[in-house]
This record gives structure tokens, sequence and C-alpha cells, in this order.
């Protein structure tokens, strides 16, 4: 419900050691990069990598302002709650509203909870808890914070605006085409009646099991998914320069399949939304927590989880979370592959979504 309220083995790094790092990279491999981009990527695609290293720096500025950690829409106690809203709210704490941001009415819109603890005025309810936490298995497994980088805690470390291009592909046809009339309204955020569902969100998602703390994505052998509301700690918010594999984990991801001239899937999904793990042959545009910016193929980093399991090993994603063996949105497969990389990572920010750099 968005509803608004009127109204105004290495040294130890620093955090301004790695976050000049990873700023310096990205701006590095925009310069280095672009001409090697403009030959080897259509000009949409080149934008969507931009894009993408446009967001990488604004993580690094948001990582600078907090801590070092990566942008999250949910606080660490959150897990003080076994994950139930009502007990938050009512027994912990109100969290930092997820606000979207003014319109150019002079409204507030929002993500808005509201009840126990939280103010008297706020609108919102306990329906809004799955846009808090990182990502769910059971209301809409599409949604949650993973998405949710439009927000005003962090766009306002990029262009300040929740409809800004920085945050849609192209080659998302469908959302491009419904969020561009936004474009040029300097407002932080529009609301239009036209829009289906009042919100058209972006092409990237953040990876959203590294959002969560490492034990939630455990490795079968340690005992696998582990239900996030079982332990206190599982909301424990996560570093952005703490990825064992920081060349090998997304960060951020084209989530929709932006290859374009291909069927629109079925069931659960609007008609003309595709998404990232469709088809073997779709290549993701991916930001990587090293700071850079290439297509990660499906078909690699399937072909790389089947080379684990055939040597007895743990695969590349989780196969026992409540989505089930296909994982996510698996059955949609239009060419019979499966691969779940970036959403279900194993070990989460520890983890790796392919085993070595393409």
């Amino acid at each position: 419900m968005i509803t608004p309220t009127l109204g105004r083995s290495h040294r130890a790094l620093t955090i301004v050691d790695v976050t000049v790092g990873v700023a310096s990279a990205t701006v590095l491999a925009a310069v280095v990069g672009a001409t090697a981009a403009s030959m080897r990527t259509s000009s949409n695609e080149s934008i969507s990598m931009a894009n993408l290293m446009q967001l990488g720096v604004s993580q690094a500025l948001y990582a600078w302002d907090h801590d070092g950690l990566q942008w999250c829409g949910h606080s660490s106690d959150f897990g003080l709650s076994g994950n139930s809203c009502s007990v938050y709210v009512n027994t912990v704490g109100c969290p930092d509203q997820m606000l979207l941001g003014w319109d150019q009415g002079g409204g507030l819109w929002g993500f808005w909870l509201g009840g126990g603890i939280c103010p008297p005025n706020y609108p919102g309810n306990c329906g809004n808890w799955i846009v808090y936490t990182p990502s769910n298995w059971t209301t809409d497994p599409l949604f949650g914070a993973w998405r949710m980088t439009q927000a005003r805690s962090f766009h306002n470390y990029a262009n300040g605006r929740f409809y800004d291009p920085v945050y849609y592909a192209p080659n998302d046809r469908r959302a491009y085409r419904l969020a561009s009339p936004m474009f040029d309204y300097p407002n932080e955020f529009v609301y239009s009646s036209a829009v289906p569902d009042q919100v058209v969100f972006g092409s990237y998602g953040m990876s959203p099991s590294a959002m969560w703390h490492p034990d939630v994505f455990r490795a079968p052998v340690e005992g696998g998914f582990r239900d996030p509301g079982s332990f206190v700690e599982s909301f424990e918010r996560q570093s952005l320069f703490s990825a064992t594999h920081a060349d090998l984990k997304t960060l951020m991801f084209e989530m929709r399949w932006n290859q374009g001239g291909n069927p629109p899937p079925t069931g659960g999904l609007t008609s003309g939304e595709v998404l990232y793990n469709q088809s073997a042959d779709s290549k993701p545009i991916s930001l990587f927590y090293d700071g850079h910016v290439w297509f990660l193929s499906n078909k690699a980093a399937i072909a790389d989880d089947a080379s684990l399991i055939a040597r007895g090993l743990d695969g590349l994603w989780s196969r026992d979370t409540p989505l089930g063996v296909d994982g996510f949105f698996g059955a949609l497969s239009v060419d019979g592959s499966r691969t779940s990389h970036s959403v279900l990572t194993i070990g989460g920010i520890h983890g790796r979504d392919i085993l070595k750099p393409r």
C-alpha cells in the first residue's frame, strides 16, 4: 500500500580506503571501458552499464555515511521480532519509514508502517512490512527492499528522485515506457493515476541474499536455508565491503530479462514482464562488489553450478528455500533452464554467483 500524507589476507582497510577505492574503480572502469563498451555493446546496453556504474558510486557514498553498511530497508534489530511486524512495532520500535519523496502537490509518499509505537498520524499498516525486509518467499517473491533503491533514503545518494533514468534500463521496455513520462518532472516523486499500481519500479535489484545475514542462505552441508524468523541475527545489516568474493558476487543487477524480443511469461507476472533467469541465453548486466560492471551469463552460471554439484560440492544457489527446487520463478523458464544466482546465492554476501570472472 502506497500512501500519501500531506505536508512537507590483506591489511585491514578503513572505510575511507575502501570507499575511495570502490569509487575510483568505478570511475576508472567508466573511462577505460568507454571505448570497449562502444564497440562491444549496443547503445541501450551501454546506458544500462553506465547506470549501474553510477549506482555503484551511490552505494559507496551511502556506506560512507552509514558505518560502511550497504543500503537496506531494515534495521539490524528486526530479528528481535521473529520477522513479525506486529511484534516489532508494538514492542521494539517504529522503523525509519520507507519514503519515496514529495510530489508536485506537496504530498509525501511512502510505504508507511503504522500502529504500535509508531506515531498515530502514520497512515500505513503491517501490510507494508514486505517492503522493509530484504525479500520474502510467500506474499510476493518479486517484492521487497531489494527492489527499493529508488526510495528516498537511497535516491538522495543518486540523483534525488524516484523517477530518475538511472534506475531504468532502456531494454526493460515496459518499465521504461511507463516511467519515462515522469523523467522530466523535478519533484522527488510523481503520482500518476495512469500508472498501474501507482509506482513503476526500476530495472535493477540488489542481491537480496546478500542483504540477509549469511546464515539465512547456508550451504546444505551447514544445515541449509534458515528461516529469518528463527534467529535473532538474521537481519544483521551487512557491510558493503565484506564480500568474500568481491569480483564474483553481484551487488546490483538487471533483474529484468532485458534482451528483448522474447515471449511474455505466464503465471504470477504482468503480461509483458520478464525476469533475468527465464533463459540460459540471458546475460543480465551486473554490478559486482569490487565495483566492476559487466554481463553475467546465465549459461555460464548454470554450467559453474553444475560443475560444483558434479564434484559432490554445494551449488551456487539455494534450492531448499520456501520457493522450492525451482527457486526464483524457475518454472517460468522458456527453455527449461534453472538459475537463481544473485537472488538465492548460498552464503549470501560471502557466496559467489559465478566461479570466475568473465
